[in-house]
């Protein structure tokens, strides 16, 4: 899935809060215990002279190389090691980062790994610069700590052990999300032991526990071998260099990138981007393009998954800006490339979605995942690799955003629109959220709603499951998605995605009678429930249950400025009784169908059209078809009484989480806002109508249940479309 806490609006969550949560949402994607020999082999094949003398070995020698390293208390450990691996590390500085903090904040808390390797003569800033390190090590001194175990199952099922793990895990995807990087190295040490770590965007491998004190020569091997590899080899994306004369750029198309892009300063990159289609044009030629552009901010929200980022680039080509995303694409046979579906639906005239340029795998490929059938893997469960791709769109918009209520409608449902027309070209989005809306403004001014982020999308004639995870992002996915992780996702479910993206945007940002509180605890409650299963999390009840019961939207909710945007959503929501609610009983069909055999009159009409089976049915069918939510929008956006000034406020929220001064709570209100910028920019680019009238009063049969009001997998199909998973 996209992640799941991009959209949270709850002041951030402590250190041992988000570091349990990474450890729970990588449960399963940290692979081992690989042999040491293994590893060294498989991702550090390098030969070493005997007489190395840039790197002292001398393995006669290393007897004793960390005998003074005490095990005990941690901050004794960091000066002693740096002497002793430093000899070991040519090229590289070794910098005791353990009480330097980064910019880099996950949650609450910035990140400051114990040690941190430097190539020497590269820039960084202080001694934990994420953006420049190649490699972080960790100490722990107290046993307790300990998150993995050689015997049994590999992950500690402990508290002090999953927080180690999501501790490891944050300066893992703090790090490949901070560079362009595809994967990166490190070390844990727990007093005279250490295990070698891969980190990738699938997971992360790790080897067996081994004595670096008893035996010293594995340790300096592995940071010999290190020091030896190239920069593709250490991880590095080969395929980005820094944008300066030394790696041809001329002087003058750095000029016009740093006008063009308004960036007077900042560091400046060379990002080359493929193309799989090359026979369209001249931005289509098939060699590489290269845009320049500065390094995008790091999307930490998650270490597994498509690591989205995205921001507005140079065509030195057109001359012009443009914008570039960054993914990792799910590498599956039936997925098809994001460029590929573009292609598909311009071809379709699908409006109402971004111009696309060119986009192509940049040939990296995660290895996480081909590790899990291994004699020595503790886990057996299929992990989903990724290839990183990247694609250049020509429509640079803007994030979701409420200058006004009715603008957010129109934008919605222009975005609708996009979807339903793919709908009927047969291709399902499967990811909505406010970070895939976005505002166009055209060269007339002219506002339009774009729906973008195509990558998860799907052919709807393709009815197998894909792969394990969910598709989406949590905050908007459906109660049905939410609640059962096998469901197969279809049209319903993104248009109940639709209808809380509406919601969470009303509540976020519309000003109204709810305080601040209030709106923390509905957000928090709708949207952000999340708990963890055996088979993995699960959410969506209070989604589910409210929709159902009809009381979805706050009771007493009045918005500031009076606007037909309540009763949208109203209208919206009701549709949802029939997938969450009681479905009719059999004496309800009985009653119907006797009044369907009645003698034709205005009074049974009338009858038939508030019948609780008659509502059902209508709400079954409009939840089956995007046209009846278009038009009910359309509808509304006549409204001559709309105000056009009633825009949001992004400080609506309570930044207090019950125990904060009055500094943490200034300090969590601009966090929040900074947290929500920096999510939903790794999303976006800057920059048919039917009659759903009914012709007759249907027949009615009770639809197959479970008896646990969720939706029956029979029960909404596409258009003209079986549907399929995730």
């Amino acid at each position: 899935m996209s992640g799941t806490v991009p959209f949270n609006s709850q002041p951030p969550p402590k250190q041992n809060i988000v570091e349990t949560r990474l450890a729970e949402e990588t449960s399963g994607r940290y692979v081992g215990p690989m042999p040491v020999a293994d590893f060294l082999k498989t991702f550090l094949d390098v030969e070493l002279e005997s007489d190395d003398d840039d790197n002292n070995n001398n393995n006669s020698d290393l007897s004793g190389t960390f005998n003074g390293i005490p095990p005990s208390p941690e901050i004794d450990m960091y000066g002693p090691f740096v002497k002793a691996i430093a000899p070991h590390v040519a090229g590289f500085d070794v910098v005791d980062s353990s009480s330097s903090v980064n910019q880099v904040e996950i949650g609450a808390f910035t990140l400051k790994p114990d040690l941190t390797l430097y190539k020497q003569g590269s820039p960084r800033q202080g001694a934990t610069d994420f953006s420049a390190m190649e490699m972080w090590i960790e100490f722990k001194a107290n046993l307790a700590d300990e998150p993995f175990s050689d015997t049994g199952d590999f992950e500690k099922d402990t508290i002090k052990g999953r927080l180690t793990r999501g501790q490891l895990t944050s300066y893992g995807l703090a790090q490949l999300g901070s560079q362009f990087r595809n994967f990166a190295f490190s070390v844990f040490i727990m007093r005279d032991r250490a295990r070698l770590m891969r980190w990738d965007r699938a997971g992360v491998v790790i080897t067996c526990q081994f004595n670096y004190v008893a035996e010293p020569q594995i340790l300096v091997d592995f940071f010999q071998r290190f020091s030896k590899l190239s920069d593709e080899d250490r991880g590095l994306d080969t395929t980005v260099t820094v944008a300066d004369e030394e790696h041809d750029v001329p002087a003058d198309v750095l000029l016009n990138a740093r006008k063009a892009l308004g960036i007077p300063e900042k560091p400046l990159f060379r990002i080359a981007v493929a193309n799989d289609h090359p026979d369209e044009g001249a931005n289509n030629s098939p060699q590489l393009l290269h845009y320049i552009g500065p390094r995008s901010a790091c999307p930490s929200v998650s270490l597994i998954g498509r690591a989205t980022r995205g921001w507005p680039v140079y065509n030195p080509v057109t001359n012009e800006v443009v914008f570039l995303k960054d993914t990792w694409r799910i590498d599956s046979g039936d997925i098809e490339p994001e460029g590929k579906t573009y292609r598909t639906l311009h071809s379709k005239r699908v409006k109402n979605i971004a111009r696309f340029q060119r986009g192509g795998d940049v040939g990296s490929t995660t290895r996480t995942q081909t590790f899990t059938t291994t004699d020595w893997s503790h886990v057996k469960n299929d992990v989903t690799g990724h290839i990183n791709y990247r694609l250049v769109l020509e429509d640079v918009g803007k994030r979701l955003a409420v200058q006004s209520t009715k603008q957010l409608v129109k934008v919605i449902r222009d975005a609708m629109e996009a979807h339903w027309l793919a709908c009927c070209a047969g291709v399902l989005h499967r990811d909505i959220s406010p970070g895939n809306v976005v505002i166009f403004v055209d060269e007339d001014g002219n506002a339009r709603g774009l729906l973008i982020d195509w990558d998860l999308s799907k052919e709807i004639s393709k009815t197998k499951k894909r792969r394990p995870d969910r598709t989406g992002t949590w905050q908007f996915m459906s109660a049905a998605l939410l609640r059962d992780r096998h469901k197969v996702q279809d049209l319903t479910d993104d248009l109940e995605s639709f209808l809380h993206v509406l919601m969470w945007m009303t509540i976020r940002y519309v000003p109204s009678n709810l305080s601040p509180e209030q709106r923390n605890k509905y957000l928090k409650t709708m949207f952000d429930e999340y708990y963890q299963m055996t088979e993995g999390p699960e959410g969506g009840d209070s989604k589910g249950d409210k929709l159902g019961a009809k009381n979805y939207i706050p009771a007493k909710l009045t918005l500031n400025s009076p606007s037909p945007l309540l009763g949208i959503l109203n209208q919206l929501s009701d549709v949802f009784i029939a997938i969450y609610g009681p479905n009719p009983t059999e004496r309800d069909v009985q009653v119907f169908e006797s009044i369907l055999q009645s003698p034709l009159s205005e009074f049974r009409e009338t009858i038939l059209q508030n019948h609780v089976c008659y509502l059902h049915q209508q709400r079954l069918e409009r939840s089956k078809d995007s046209t009846w939510f278009i038009n009910t929008m359309e509808e509304a956006l006549g409204n001559e009484h709309w105000p056009d000034q009633d825009a949001s406020n992004p400080n609506l929220l309570s930044p207090s989480d019950g125990t904060s001064t009055a500094r943490q709570m200034a300090l969590n209100a601009n966090k929040i806002a900074s947290n929500e910028q920096r999510s939903i920019a790794s999303y976006y680019p800057s920059g048919c109508s039917h009659s759903s009238k009914r012709g007759r009063s249907p027949s009615f049969s009770v639809p197959d249940t479970d008896g646990t009001n969720k939706r029956s997998r029979s029960n909404t199909l596409a258009p003209d479309h079986a549907s399929d998973d995730s």
